[in-house]
């Protein structure tokens, strides 16, 4: 994946592979504006058992700070579980990353 334009904020799909992109440089941080996740972490305890799980397994490159964005993410970004809060995801094929101003990118 090439590095998303840095004047831009994205939504991301997938905190496992959004924390991996921020972790290979593809984009920062400070652009993210949140991620909706397939996920159902409902409290502190579970977002532990899922950094310990994707740390072993999508995080492996830097599993430290991989684990200080996603709890980053988690505490201070929109995070947003449609699984936790209605029962159910969104399934096929949607890019990594969405740009705010209405753009798609991967």
């Amino acid at each position: 994946m090439t590095k998303l334009n840095p004047s831009n904020q994205y939504m991301g799909t997938s905190l496992s592979m959004c924390v991996k992109s921020i972790i290979n440089g593809d984009i920062a941080l400070y652009q993210v504006l949140g991620i909706e996740s397939s996920t159902r972490i409902a409290n502190e305890g579970e977002l532990d058992e899922v950094i310990t799980q994707y740390k072993d397994t999508y995080w492996r490159k830097d599993p430290q700070m991989a684990e200080d964005v996603a709890r980053d993410i988690y505490h201070n970004k929109i995070f947003y579980q449609p699984r936790l809060a209605y029962g159910y995801c969104l399934h096929g094929t949607r890019p990594l990353w969405i740009c705010a101003s209405g753009g798609i990118s991967e």
